[in-house]
């Protein structure tokens, strides 16, 4: 079978491969599954990589495309270039009537600019608009999600609590009832964090929630419960000085940060901030410092402004502390 032969440069169609895929929410295995292409093809497309037409064909099909799409440049208007990175790589991406993916998609831009009554204003008008459950059940978690970012994670595990437990969502399917649980985990985990050990029954809960979930057949919620999970063992290890616990976390990252890294996900960015955390209470400094500037390099590169912003003011902060310690020397 020859090359693929058309103008466009193997480049170009690897990055749409990959577009498509964020787009879906999906992670390189679950394509390489979809489509019956190895998983070190499909990486090597999305590298810029030359494929046969059997192999692109196979891609698009997977991904619900003609191949043409992959082949020819996007419609004027709605080319990747005009969209935030981030929300190509949503890992929860709401598939519905356009007015609700507009609003979808503006909700979580402001949620990312830390307009977070925005966010949930704008989740909210898109569930007033007719959808399906699952829609109407993905937007009440994106809400949830932003007010659990503004702080108020209390309210978000109220909001999140119906989906697992009344009639009326009985019919969702384990895909998005999983998502639920996860956001609640995380939620559960800040409660903790903000009021100690009177809340350690819920940072137990979330725990096990996060082991469930850590081993459940969804790879974009398996890597992420990974994560999740090593920031339990990273706040347990703080708080006890665990040298186990700590290397539980430090594994546990290690193996989030190896997907989202060969992914090329935003998210790497988390593991980055939490391992600069790691050396920064080990007192290298240095290599926080290193970390932490790896981190905004990611973030900046997927223009997650939030993070962005999260963490040069850790940055600062890091720099701050140097600055004390080198006096006091």
């Amino acid at each position: 079978m020859p090359r693929v032969s058309w103008q466009e440069s193997p480049q170009a169609v690897g990055r749409r491969v990959r577009e498509h895929r964020l787009r879906r929410g999906w992670s390189q295995a679950l394509l390489s599954r979809e489509s019956g292409v190895s998983l070190r093809t499909v990486k090597s497309v999305e590298r810029g990589s030359a494929a046969t037409m059997t192999t692109i064909g196979k891609l698009a099909a997977a991904l619900g495309l003609e191949v043409a799409e992959l082949a020819e440049d996007p419609v004027e208007g709605n080319s990747a270039e005009t969209v935030p990175q981030f929300l190509l790589q949503q890992a929860f991406p709401i598939v519905a009537d356009p007015a609700i993916e507009q609003l979808a998609a503006e909700g979580a831009f402001a949620d990312m600019q830390r307009d977070y009554e925005g966010a949930v204003a704008k989740f909210k008008s898109a569930f007033d608009l007719e959808g399906e459950l699952e829609v109407h059940a993905q937007l009440i978690v994106r809400w949830a999600t932003a007010l659990d970012n503004a702080g108020d994670s209390e309210q978000a595990i109220r909001e999140l609590q119906p989906l697992l437990v009344n009639a009326k969502w009985k019919a969702l399917r384990p895909r998005i009832t999983n998502w639920v649980k996860y956001h609640i985990a995380i939620a559960k985990r800040r409660v903790y964090e903000k009021q100690g050990a009177a809340r350690t029954r819920d940072l137990d809960e979330a725990q096990k929630m996060l082991t469930s979930l850590s081993k459940a057949d969804n790879d974009a919620l398996n890597v992420s419960a990974v994560y999740q999970l090593g920031v339990v063992h990273w706040v347990r290890a703080r708080q006890t000085d665990c040298g186990q616990l700590r290397k539980r976390a430090e594994r546990l990252f290690a193996r989030a940060r190896k997907q989202w890294q060969e992914e090329g996900n935003y998210r790497e960015g988390y593991v980055l901030r939490r391992l600069a955390e790691i050396k920064e209470r080990d007192g290298e400094l240095q290599d926080a410092h290193e970390l932490l500037l790896d981190a905004n390099d990611v973030f900046v590169r997927f223009e997650a402004e939030r993070y962005r912003l999260d963490t040069r003011e850790r940055l600062r902060s890091l720099l701050g502390k140097a600055a004390g310690l080198s006096e006091a020397t």
